[in-house]
C-alpha cells in the first residue's frame, strides 16, 4: 500500500469495519503526508500510520473504526481526495468522529483547514482529536430545531 501510495502521489482510502456505519462512537481516521527535501515522506507516512494505529489499539474501540484516509499531498497538486472522501462518508451518516495524527497538520496546510472549516460548518456535533488528546467539537444547532420544524 505504501509503495503504491508514493509512486502515485496519490491517495489510499481502507474501508475497515462498515458495518458499524452510523454508530454514535463510530469514527475514521485521516493521515496526510507532505513533500519533503530529505525524500522522507514514506518513512513520514509509516510513522505516523504506526503511531495512530498503536493508539487505536490501545485507548479507542476498534471495532468502531470505519475507514483509513491517506492523503498523499503532492507539490503540484492541490486535491485531497481521501479527506473529501471521508468528508462525504461524515456527511451520509457513517460517522461524526475523526482521529487525526496531529491536529496542528490544519495549522499547516490551507487547503485542509479550509475544508475542515466547511465540514465543521455543515456537520452538527462533528468531533475531531488527535492522538495529544486535544478534542475539538463543532455545536452546531440545526436550524430545524431553531425555527420550531
Amino acid at each position: 500500500m505504501f509503495r503504491s501510495l508514493l509512486m502515485n502521489n496519490t491517495f489510499s482510502i481502507e474501508y475497515i469495519n462498515r458495518q458499524m456505519a452510523g454508530n454514535s462512537h463510530a469514527y475514521g481516521l485521516y493521515v496526510s503526508a507532505y513533500p519533503s527535501r530529505e525524500g522522507r515522506k514514506l518513512f513520514d507516512l509509516k510513522h505516523k500510520v504506526t503511531l495512530a494505529l498503536l493508539h487505536i489499539d490501545r485507548y479507542l474501540e476498534k471495532k468502531m473504526l470505519i475507514a483509513i484516509y491517506i492523503d498523499l499531498v503532492s507539490e503540484t497538486s492541490d486535491e485531497r481526495v481521501a479527506f473529501e472522501t471521508m468528508a462525504a462518508d461524515i456527511r451520509s451518516g457513517m460517522f461524526n468522529k475523526i482521529l487525526l495524527v496531529d491536529v496542528n497538520v490544519l495549522n499547516h496546510d490551507a487547503i485542509l483547514k479550509d475544508a475542515m472549516g466547511r465540514l465543521v460548518n455543515e456537520v452538527v456535533d462533528l468531533e475531531y482529536t488527535d492522538l495529544d488528546g486535544n478534542v475539538f467539537q463543532s455545536n452546531l444547532v440545526p436550524l430545524n430545531f431553531l425555527i420550531g420544524v
